[in-house]
């Protein structure tokens, strides 16, 4: 069935694949504005625009988008992520619209299997976002879902990721340090956009959370498909740096299952990808 969907953050590195990826499954998508026009911390403002657009569903992506930005404002990281999912849920709840709430992995960086916990300002804004999902859901009746996106990669990515680095070092060093301790629950782009207009369209069976990781793999592993990609010669190399482990185990098989999807971007192609973005800068 085709939809109206809105998208918060259409402009943003997985929002703009998303867009694509609605179209692409028959959808109309339609952005609530650029960053520089729609304050998601304003409540009557957020409220207008999503009525304005009458969604059938809502994925709200729009956020500080990592722990690495504005670390040094945690107060602003919690207005927005904080605020701006309470302004969409009461506005979703007024138009009956069902939402998609993007969490992340990072609500469970540290800890233990049975305790995880978040280590950043933004990871605690993720998992508030989940409970204000949760909250939604089970007492006003709201239709609501949160997905804890994996670390997100790909040819376009603005913000570092550990990859953009390894390719670095690939190129310039040709020697590929990692962590031997560290993890990264990976999702190329492209999937994480398909998936979630999957999502969108399978409200029906939606579970209270889902896990989107594709490729969790070692940092060492990753460092040896960055050398077979760069085919330079460059080695992988070992160095005393802490990295996240990942106490628990991130899952999509309900994802898959519910929407009857899968991922199509293989670690080495999607490497491939960045690697070619890389050599076109230089």
């Amino acid at each position: 069935m085709s939809m109206r969907v809105a998208v918060t953050g259409a402009e943003g590195f997985v929002g703009s694949h998303l867009m694509t990826a609605l179209e692409a499954d028959g959808h109309t998508a339609v952005s609530l504005g650029p960053v520089n026009e729609v304050d998601i911390r304003d409540r009557a403002e957020v409220r207008r625009r999503l009525a304005d657009l009458a969604p059938d569903r809502i994925v709200h992506l729009a956020a500080v988008s990592g722990p690495m930005l504005f670390s040094e404002e945690p107060e602003f990281v919690m207005h927005v992520n904080g605020v701006g999912t309470v302004n969409v849920l009461e506005a979703a709840k007024q138009l009956d619209a069902p939402v998609v709430l993007a969490s992340s992995v990072s609500v469970a960086t540290e800890g233990s299997a049975s305790a995880p916990r978040p280590a950043s300002v933004y990871g605690v804004t993720k998992r508030l976002a989940e409970l204000l999902g949760e909250l939604y859901r089970n007492e006003f009746g709201l239709p609501c879902t949160a997905v804890r996106i994996g670390s997100v990669y790909g040819a376009g990515r603005q913000t570092e990721h550990v990859i953009d680095s390894m390719i670095d070092d690939a190129i310039t060093h040709r020697t590929v340090s990692y962590s031997g301790t560290a993890h990264e629950p990976l999702v190329h782009v492209r999937d994480a956009a398909s998936l979630l207009a999957a999502l969108v369209g399978a409200q029906q069976s939606w579970q209270e959370r889902y896990d989107l990781v594709t490729t969790p793999i070692t940092h060492e592993d990753l460092a040896h498909v960055v050398c077979d990609v760069a085919n330079n010669g460059a080695i992988p190399s070992p160095v005393d740096r802490t990295g996240y482990s990942w106490p628990i185990t991130f899952d999509s098989t309900a994802l898959y299952e519910d929407t009857g999807s899968a991922y199509a971007v293989d670690v080495q192609t999607g490497v491939a990808e960045v690697f070619d973005a890389h050599r076109d800068r230089s």
